[in-house]
């Protein structure tokens, strides 16, 4: 499994912090913390946001690590996730229901939102529910950023559609060495950078 970190500094520049091949040790708090610590050892300092899909052990790693940045799940995919768990007929009902709590514009509005939809929902979908509760603290971090932000951080799409422009820049036939270490800096300046991982 092969893991990228794309950050993007005060100015809205995006580099590529990391890539890191994962061989059977997989997803760990363990393995999370020390690409986070090598990092901040190659001088990520001070990340605000950290945006990731779910993957195993980078919350607590980040806390761990960078205790005052912000975590966001995406909100897209557990989403996608969740109404993977419900039945085909309610699934446009229960989405419409899900965008009641997540476009609240702020977190008072989304926990308000969400226990409407616990009693409207949790009966027939107790797992769904389990799910998002789990993480709840998780999605709602992009509600503490300017409004005009939140459509960029609420998910990992826009993270997505970077990976796929490195990933089509870096099949060129002769790569140059110039491309190389754009994508690949070995060495952050003092600028504080808001980092996402993703898969």
């Amino acid at each position: 499994m092969s893991y990228i970190a794309p950050g993007i500094d005060e100015e809205g520049h995006k580099e590529v912090l990391g890539f890191w091949l994962m061989g059977s040790e997989g997803e760990s708090l363990k393995i999370w913390k020390e690409i986070l610590v090598e990092l901040k050892g190659r001088g990520l300092e001070e990340p605000l946001l950290f945006i990731s899909d779910g993957l195993t052990g980078l919350p607590e790693a980040v806390k761990e690590v960078y205790p005052r940045a912000d975590f966001q799940s995406c909100l897209v995919h557990m989403v996608r996730s969740s109404l993977n768990k419900v039945r085909k007929r309610d699934r446009e009902a229960v989405s419409q229901d899900l965008k009641k709590t997540y476009r609240q514009p702020d977190e008072a509005g989304f926990l308000r939102a969400w226990e409407d939809f616990k009693k409207k929902r949790g009966f027939f979908y107790p797992e769904l529910i389990k799910s998002w509760e789990r993480d709840l603290s998780c999605l709602m971090s992009y509600l503490r950023y300017p409004e005009e932000l939140r459509k960029y951080i609420y998910s990992t799409n826009s993270l997505e559609r970077f990976i796929k422009e490195v990933k089509r820049r870096t099949r060129q036939r002769r790569p140059t060495t110039d491309i190389r270490l754009r994508f690949a800096p070995p060495k952050f300046g003092k600028a504080k950078l808001r980092m996402s991982a993703e898969r």
